[in-house]
């Protein structure tokens, strides 16, 4: 048995490219292709009431409409009448000049219209290249406002084609693969100084050595899956990338703080961490054997030895520091 449209004269007929990307479509976007099938074409003036009776703004309708022009499912056309294409608007030619008067007195970057877009990256062929780099990197066709989020990037924070590339690259390898994600990404790393790509390749490098070391800590430490507090993620970036410190030398410290104060500590650890990278201690083999965690059977015995005094004064060192004491 085969399956078909029921023809009769109010069947439509749907073009190709909307069925290739079904699956970036949007149901406003679903619901554009079928009043533009069913109407033939749809003038400028008829949009406003067609946002009203979708229920979405104008704007919505802007941007299903540019993604799917992109996407090579709408065409516009300049017959009088009826068209999809809004008037054209005058823009500089230039877009580095946009977004410096942009960038002058506020820290806003610029929303820049369809026309605009268009315009831009039909003009500048490095723009134009640099768009289907960022597609092919995150597999999709960018609409309206991801196309705006990749200008203002390059042309509002002036980073380089490949810092761009990297980032998505990085972002897309995560799951995160938002344009609103990646763009405060950038900007968060803007404002920190990490403009360059020989920066972000540093960054990145550390940050996938910070997560590689970084779970291990939790489970050690009892944190589980909650948000490090400043102190922590401090002390962790300081064992991990800035030491390079053995997780057993670690794990060593974790035993005597437990044994000194009777739970987990991380300001306490990176107290003794701190006085063993001092001392160039980088294994638990460098550690003397009167600094390091007294066995079991040993304690069990309840002999004073001198693990018993080291604690000892770790602990006092430890509760002066918190209580503000000391010779500071």
């Amino acid at each position: 048995m085969k399956i078909k449209f029921k023809k009769t004269e109010d069947t439509v007929s749907l073009p190709r490219a909307a069925i290739e990307h079904e699956a970036e479509l949007s149901e406003l976007d679903m619901r554009m292709i079928f009043a533009v099938a069913l109407r033939g074409e749809i003038d400028e003036s008829e949009l406003d009431e067609l946002a009203d009776t979708f229920g979405v703004t104008r704007a919505e309708i802007d941007i299903s409409i540019s993604f799917m022009r992109g996407a090579g499912i709408f065409a516009a056309t300049r017959r009088s009448g009826r068209t999809v294409e809004r008037p054209a608007k005058p823009v500089d030619t230039e877009p580095d000049n946009k977004s410096k008067k942009k960038l002058e007195g506020t820290d806003t970057p610029p929303d820049y219209t369809s026309e605009e877009i268009n315009k831009v990256f039909s003009e500048h062929s490095e723009l134009r290249s640099l768009l289907v780099l960022c597609q092919n990197t995150l597999g999709r066709v960018f609409n309206t406002v991801e196309s705006n989020t990749v200008l203002v990037l390059r042309d509002y924070l002036k980073l380089a084609p490949e810092y761009i590339l990297s980032l998505m690259a990085y972002c897309a390898e995560k799951g995160k693969t938002s344009l609103k994600y990646i763009e405060k990404m950038a900007f968060t790393l803007h404002g920190k100084g990490i403009d360059t790509p020989l920066a972000l390749e540093e960054h990145l490098r550390r940050k996938e050595q910070f997560e590689s070391g970084e779970w291990e800590l939790r489970n050690m430490f009892g944190i589980g899956s909650r948000a490090l507090t400043a102190k922590e993620h401090a002390a962790f970036t300081r064992w991990i990338i800035d030491w390079s410190l053995d997780s057993e030398l670690i794990r060593h410290a974790y035993e005597l703080t437990v044994n000194a104060i009777r739970e987990p500590s991380v300001p306490y650890a990176d107290k003794i961490l701190e006085n063993w990278h001092i001392a160039g201690y980088k294994t638990p083999a460098d550690i003397p054997a009167s600094e390091k965690p007294a066995a079991k059977s040993e304690r069990q015995m309840g002999s004073f030895d001198t693990d018993e005094f080291f604690e000892a004064a770790l602990r006092r060192s430890f509760t002066e520091e918190l209580n503000g004491g000391g010779d500071n």
